[in-house]
């Protein structure tokens, strides 16, 4: 099986990066972002409905006293996870990871959808509207000097200094919209 890299997998290799499982190709993390990776993986056609995982949190069920019912609740700390195994694309999203910064050097739709992936996964707007995404490693400032971003690494934060750059070359290939 011969694999290609287009944007729609940049993006999902992107997403992968920011908030990979321990298991097989998946992210946890809050329910949107996984449908929005359950959507993309199921469009693309890397994964079939019927081998996809789809685990949410843990309901507990707490009597209200004060009311005289059972109540559901969420618990706090865990997130949706959502994976499947895939040998050659486990193989080829490590590949892809492994020469990021040679893959995405010129500013284009791949570029573009890798950052977006990896911004929808765990990124934000700050403190004076600054564009930023957290849990940045050395390698993806790298990768954003390469391809002409101004910005400034703050520990393991990556905030750009420049939002409306970011915006113009990143916004077209988000797919979570954030309230």
């Amino acid at each position: 099986m011969k694999i290609k890299l287009t944007p729609q997998l940049a993006y999902i290799i992107g997403l992968w990066k920011a908030r990979r499982t321990k298991e097989g190709i998946g992210i946890e993390g809050n329910r949107g972002i996984c449908e929005v990776f359950l959507r993309e993986c199921l469009s693309t056609g890397i994964a079939q409905p019927d081998k996809v995982k789809f685990i949410e949190p843990k309901v507990d069920e707490k009597m209200d006293f004060s009311q005289g019912r059972l109540v559901k609740v969420r618990r706090e700390r865990e997130d949706c996870k959502v994976y499947f195994y895939h040998s050659a694309y486990r193989a080829f999203f490590d590949g892809v990871l492994k020469n990021e910064l040679e893959l995405f050097r010129y500013k284009n739709e791949y570029a573009a959808s890798f950052i977006a992936g990896i911004y929808d996964g765990n990124g934000g707007v700050g403190k004076g509207n600054k564009l930023h995404y957290f849990f940045g490693n050395r390698q993806d400032e790298m990768l954003l000097l390469r391809l002409g971003m101004r910005m400034k690494c703050e520990k393991k934060t990556v905030v750009f200094l420049n939002g409306a750059e970011f915006d113009a070359f990143v916004k077209p290939s988000l797919k979570f919209a954030r309230n």
